[in-house]
């Protein structure tokens, strides 16, 4: 028996003028405030983010936190034209991709699996999975043609699977996979120095927080959400006389920059992750990048009860360092 994706999302949608716009949620299931904005907009979710940061939206009157859950009756009351703002960009990105064709046949050659639900691309690092302040081009702007839809994330210089929902029914199937735990993912890592176990876990809780005009991940022990990573060490090497292992990371819970932030707790920050490992992270005798790398997605009870196993080929930078 095939799985059949769950029942949308139900929305009342009352314009209140050119420049407002409420939406009355009515449905039962507690949806992420982005995740269902971002679904029912067709606008990235790091978009809704910043709206709700900077208060242009607001949660039964109130300022809220783009990751709250909604319940049946919200109001959300949006005080900007999105689709003026979607129109607008969405054109000029579409002019940007149309006048290099080359840089869309790239980006399909990274498909790495599809059916006639979801697409995976094994995405390269630099590649933005949505667009922001500073983004030229990102994975959104490829896939929104076909009214495609992203499910998760990858940071921007983290390589490896992304899986794309071909229609808004599985969309919201993936999304609600992923909250179940029904989805479970693999990464490569390169880091700096000898992780001393064989095999571990981190179980250390974290939390956003601002730090001037940046956002970092903190360990947060008494106010974090809980956050867990499995580790397997594959192998010790040297370079130039410094030592460096390859783990294999399995995420349990999926916090922002959680394997970052956890490998850099265990002593052994991820080769060119500046931003947490500091300066010495900035290793280019192994790389001029991060040294993350999505391996493996495996999607429990996808169609007829079997699970489906996604894998991405090791990057080439890797084999040569450590094969």
């Amino acid at each position: 028996m095939n799985l059949k994706p769950p029942k949308e999302v139900v929305a009342v949608l009352v314009l209140l003028d050119a420049k407002m716009q409420q939406i009355i949620y009515q449905h039962q299931h507690q949806m992420r405030l982005d995740r269902f904005l971002s679904n029912e907009l067709k606008i990235p979710a790091v978009l809704v983010q910043k709206l709700v940061r900077t208060g242009k939206i607001l949660l039964n009157s109130c300022k809220t936190q783009a990751n709250c859950r909604l319940n049946n009756q919200d109001c959300i009351t949006i005080f900007v034209n999105i689709s003026a703002n979607k129109q607008a960009n969405t054109a000029t990105k579409n002019i940007g991709l149309a006048q290099n064709p080359v840089q869309i046949k790239n980006f399909w050659q990274n498909v790495i699996y599809e059916d006639l639900n979801i697409i995976a691309i094994n995405k390269p690092s630099g590649l933005s999975t949505q667009g922001g302040t500073g983004i030229a081009v990102s994975v959104d702007d490829f896939i929104a043609s076909k009214g495609y839809q992203l499910v998760h994330r990858l940071d921007k210089d983290t390589s490896g699977i992304l899986l794309i929902a071909k229609n808004k029914q599985w969309g919201n199937w993936l999304t609600e996979a992923f909250r179940h735990k029904n989805i479970s993912k693999k990464y490569l890592a390169i880091v700096i120095g000898q992780v001393k176990k064989d095999q571990g876990t981190i179980n250390i809780p974290l939390a956003k927080k601002s730090i001037g005009k940046n956002d970092r991940v903190m360990p947060d022990i008494d106010n974090g959400k809980e956050a867990i990573t499995e580790f397997v060490r594959q192998k010790v090497f040297t370079v130039k006389g410094n030592f460096y292992s390859l783990l294999l990371l399995k995420p349990i819970t999926g916090r922002t920059h959680q394997l970052r932030v956890h490998c850099k707790e265990l002593g052994n920050p991820i080769v060119g992750d500046v931003k947490y490992g500091g300066i010495t992270a900035k290793q280019t005798a192994i790389a001029n990048r991060l040294c993350l790398h999505a391996s493996e997605i495996v999607i429990s009870n996808y169609c007829n009860g079997e699970d489906l196993k996604i894998t991405a080929p090791m990057p080439k930078f890797i084999k040569d360092l450590v094969f």
